[in-house]
């Protein structure tokens, strides 16, 4: 499950209408916790996912799923359609971008990663390479 949220002036702002749950959750019972209202870290955002949607032990289906949304995220490239002024991500390829993070970052969860902290190491990796 996952509420779409958008930055805004002001935070971080939930798109009302638009909530994936799992079966036989009630639109209430997926709303469980705000995410700050400030700009968000990735270590923040893994928290939040991680509050909604954990479930040990089920780690091929969330990969399965990353890879659908990666598909997913071909498509709308491939039309190129945006976000517009309008607010209406369904079917933009932010929609589809902030699903494949959700997913990268729901896994993360799943084996215990620290993503931001992956991301520090890496880059430092990235940084000290001679052939870029």
């Amino acid at each position: 499950m996952l509420s779409l949220l958008t930055s805004l002036p002001g935070g971080w702002k939930r798109i009302k209408g638009y909530h994936r749950l799992n079966p036989g959750q009630t639109e209430d019972q997926g709303i469980c916790m705000e995410l700050p209202n400030h700009n968000i870290t990735i270590r923040e955002l893994q928290e939040y996912i991680k509050s909604k949607d954990y479930k040990p032990g089920l780690e091929h289906g969330y990969f399965l799923k990353l890879v659908e949304e990666i598909g997913e995220l071909a498509e709308v490239i491939g039309k190129g359609k945006r976000l517009g002024d309008d607010s209406d991500i369904k079917g933009t390829i932010e929609e589809e971008l902030y699903d494949v993070l959700y997913y990268v970052l729901a896994l993360a969860n799943l084996y215990n990663v620290d993503l931001e902290k992956s991301c520090l190491l890496k880059e430092e990796i990235n940084n000290n390479r001679t052939d870029h």
